[in-house]
């Protein structure tokens, strides 16, 4: 009985479909024009762990089925991995220009943040922190002026590196969200009993600022704070 019921598990593993095979399946499901099912199938892949490629695929599966909000959830997290992709930043700017609602431009300090990701702003930092030291230990040894201003120079650096990975980590765009549900009420308050302020449309981005049980508060449009219902929405 135990051989047959460990034959029948090792059977069963060497059924399971890998990641990679079905990243390939939604790859011919997608040229296919079979949308959904490459929706799912590279949803499926995502779940061995998130990659920039697969959720730009998704982005782009997403897209053609005219899901702006779950195309945009897709192509924002892809951006995490891939924030310098051409394609995906044109993919992206197309479709914020079909969304209904208008966004306010994204500020200098937002875009320069979102040119590198954390693990590289986290390796600079690294880099400069040990080039600081060296510097430091080279010039109280050798006593060189050079190495002195070549020392601050890198702790400037090092400091600003440091303030943008904290902003990257911590600061506003660190909580976003993006309206999937094609209409969402903005409420003044976390209850369907408050009026509503706003309506929102599948696609747009917001700021999360708060949580209370089944709502989110959150920034709209730059200027608009409100609630929304969590399934509403879907976080980046």
């Amino acid at each position: 009985m135990r051989a047959i019921l460990l034959m029948m598990l090792l059977t069963a593993w060497g059924l399971a479909d890998t990641p990679d095979e079905l990243y390939s399946q939604a790859n011919d499901a997608y040229l296919k024009g079979a949308y959904s099912r490459s929706a799912e199938l590279y949803r499926k892949s995502l779940e061995a762990g998130e990659s920039g490629e697969v959720l730009y695929n998704l982005g782009n599966a997403y897209y053609q089925l005219e899901d702006l909000g779950r195309a945009r959830v897709a192509y924002e997290k892809a951006r995490l991995y891939r924030p310098r992709d051409r394609n995906l930043t044109h993919n992206l700017a197309l479709l914020r220009s079909k969304l209904s609602d208008t966004e306010p431009p994204e500020d200098g300090l937002t875009r320069l943040v979102r040119l590198a990701t954390e693990n590289e702003l986290a390796g600079a930092v690294l880099f400069f922190n040990l080039a600081t030291v060296m510097l430091v230990l080279l010039y109280r040894r050798q006593g060189r002026e050079a190495l002195a201003w070549g020392a601050v120079a890198s702790l400037v650096v090092l400091l600003l590196l440091v303030a943008l990975l904290s902003w990257k980590e911590l600061g506003p765009g660190a909580h976003r969200a993006v309206v999937v549900s094609a209409l969402a009420q903005v409420k003044n308050g976390p209850g369907r009993e408050f009026t509503d302020s706003l309506t929102l449309h599948s696609g747009t981005a917001v700021t999360v600022l708060d949580e209370r049980g089944d709502w989110f508060a959150i920034l709209a449009l730059g200027r608009i704070q409100g609630w929304v219902r969590r399934e509403q929405v879907e976080t980046i």
